[in-house]
C-alpha cells in the first residue's frame, strides 16, 4: 500500500467518521457535529497516525553513501 496509500487511508477513515457523526446527528442521536476547521484537524493526525504506523512496519532504508560497514573490520 505505501506511504501515500497509509495517509490517505487515515485520511478517509477521518472523512468517513464525519459523515458518519453527521447522518447520527440528522437521526437525532444527539452527536456533536464537527465543524470543517475540526475535520481537517481530525484528517491530518489520521495521515500522521497512519504513516507513521507504516514507517514502523517498513522503514526507509538507508542512504547508498553509507558506506560504512556494520562490523568493524578485522
Amino acid at each position: 500500500m505505501g506511504l501515500v496509500g497509509g495517509t490517505i487511508g487515515g485520511i478517509a477513515t477521518a472523512v468517513s467518521t464525519w459523515l458518519n457523526l453527521a447522518v447520527a446527528g440528522n437521526l437525532g442521536a444527539g452527536m456533536a457535529q464537527l465543524t470543517f476547521g475540526q475535520l481537517g484537524v481530525v484528517m491530518l493526525s489520521g495521515g500522521v497516525i497512519s504513516a507513521a504506523a507504516y514507517l514502523v512496519k517498513s522503514p526507509r532504508p538507508s542512504s547508498k553513501d553509507d558506506t560504512t560497514p556494520p562490523f568493524p573490520a578485522k
